[in-house]
């Protein structure tokens, strides 16, 4: 069958079809053969777009080896699943569900239980696109006053598809909830659901909670930095990562820091970052493996040589900033951290399902993995970077990515920033989270080793 080709502008070829199906599979052939000059695919609903480079081969050659492609040449591509937790709180929820003919419990079940397909990106840069949507939740029309402001995150239908703003913007949809993942990163140019990817909405039910079981949960903070709040924070947490006085702090802060924690009963770690006290260990540095574990580990013989004076062992080992962040992704980083926590014996506070977990675990160190309650997370689990407006989450955001987080049973402590102005407010936010959900707040239980 011809396909219906035509050129699109002097540098791309568009291609339609008479389904969403067979626009996704010809997509998925054109990719897979590679012609030359070809050096994008981007689909949408029931066409897709080959962008081209007359540097990199003929166009009318190019257009010829197109024609020959048909949807089934290669084998289709699934498409990556992007799980969405959903808190279902949106201001036109109880609405919508009554110009359905339906209860909003009943909307919140039959809008979660399918599987959508990403038909497009578009209207903003990583707003997608999907459907379709159950036949009893079709037909809504657009808003009659669309808001001047969408926050980000919102869940939204309009009518037969479904959507998750990715930034705040203004919009016409219908608003049923939110999502307290980053599903893009437009500055960072990060944009993980694409066209052809598929889309599954889970509810965080604020009643029931996160899990069926409560699994006990450690509240971790960075303290001895000289942030005001250090005693009362340990009063609030069960682990502390106390500064070895590199990035921030001095003897006298982080021996006060060291004191109060055993008089708590608070487990303590080392907490290691780079020497740049003007840029609070946050700005990154180009540096061996060699240089960072050699660092590290004399940074933690001087927080050591103090913790002896106070009578308190070091348990764990939590890089700082910058270190933190780059040995998440860097693996000659990574490699330096690990070493160190080989060397010092001690477990390795980290972010779960980065390459830095996989490298500890397979070095035979003990990972910890760590969640931020006050932080905006992008839809593959990284923390959204310092310089994004929306990094740092405000208050009735806390909640909801709480939830979230435990919901995957993904991590084993949750942090509080200790220099942050609104620490001590958010260490007793989350407590109260915690207690709301009943999740028993514990210290986890450091060793060197994985068993």
């Amino acid at each position: 069958m011809p396909i219906d080709l035509a050129p699109l502008g002097d540098r791309a070829f568009l291609a339609r079809f008479d389904d969403e199906d067979d626009a996704r599979r010809w997509a998925d052939a054109v990719r897979a053969r590679k012609p030359a000059g070809a050096v994008d695919v981007v689909l949408a609903y029931r066409s897709a777009a080959v962008i081209a480079d007359p540097d990199l081969g003929d166009l009318d050659a190019l257009e010829a080896a197109l024609r020959a492609v048909s949807p089934g040449d290669a084998p289709a591509d699934p498409g990556s699943l992007h799980e969405i937790p959903v808190l279902y709180d949106g201001p036109d929820l109880a609405d919508a569900a009554a110009r359905l003919g339906m209860s909003p419990g009943e909307l919140v079940a039959r809008h979660s239980a399918p599987e959508y397909r990403v038909f497009a990106i578009g209207f903003l840069p990583g707003f997608p696109y999907a459907g379709y949507l159950p036949d009893a939740l079709r037909g809504l029309p657009r808003r009659e006053s669309p808001r001047t402001t969408v926050p980000a995150g919102s869940v939204a239908i309009v009518g037969r598809q479904t959507a998750i703003y990715p930034t705040a913007s203004p919009g016409g949809w219908h608003l049923l909830g939110r999502t307290p993942l980053q599903i893009a990163s437009p500055r960072a140019g990060d944009f993980p659901i694409r066209a052809g990817d598929r889309v599954r909405f889970r509810p965080i039910d604020r009643d029931e909670g996160p899990m069926t079981v409560p699994h006990p949960i450690d509240v971790n903070a960075d303290l001895g930095e000289g942030a005001p709040h250090d005693e009362a924070l340990l009063d609030l947490v069960t682990s502390a990562s106390i500064s070895c006085g590199a990035h921030a702090g001095d003897p006298e802060t982080i021996r006060r820091a060291l004191g109060a924690a055993r008089a708590r009963g608070v487990v303590v770690g080392a907490h290691p970052g780079y020497p740049d006290r003007e840029g609070f260990g946050r700005r990154d540095r180009d540096m061996t493996a060699a240089e960072v574990e050699s660092m590290i580990r004399d940074q933690c013989a001087d927080l050591r040589r103090l913790a002896d004076e106070e009578g308190v062992a070091i348990r764990f080992l939590k890089p700082h900033g910058a270190l933190y962040n780059q040995a998440q992704r860097r693996d000659e980083t990574a490699r330096g951290v690990i070493a160190a926590a080989v060397a010092l014996g001690l477990p390795l506070l980290g972010q779960p399902g980065t390459p830095l977990e996989s490298a500890a675990r397979a070095a035979g160190v003990a990972f910890i993995a760590e969640g931020f309650p006050d932080r905006l997370y992008r839809l593959d689990g990284s923390l959204a970077p310092r310089d994004d407006p929306d990094a740092v989450l405000a208050a009735e955001d806390l909640p909801a990515n709480v939830r979230a987080l435990l919901a995957q049973r993904r991590v084993d402590t949750l942090c509080i920033h200790g220099d942050h102005p609104e620490a001590l407010a958010n260490a007793r936010r989350l407590r109260a989270i915690l207690d709301a959900l009943a999740i028993p707040v514990r210290a986890f239980s450091p060793i060197a080793t994985e068993s």
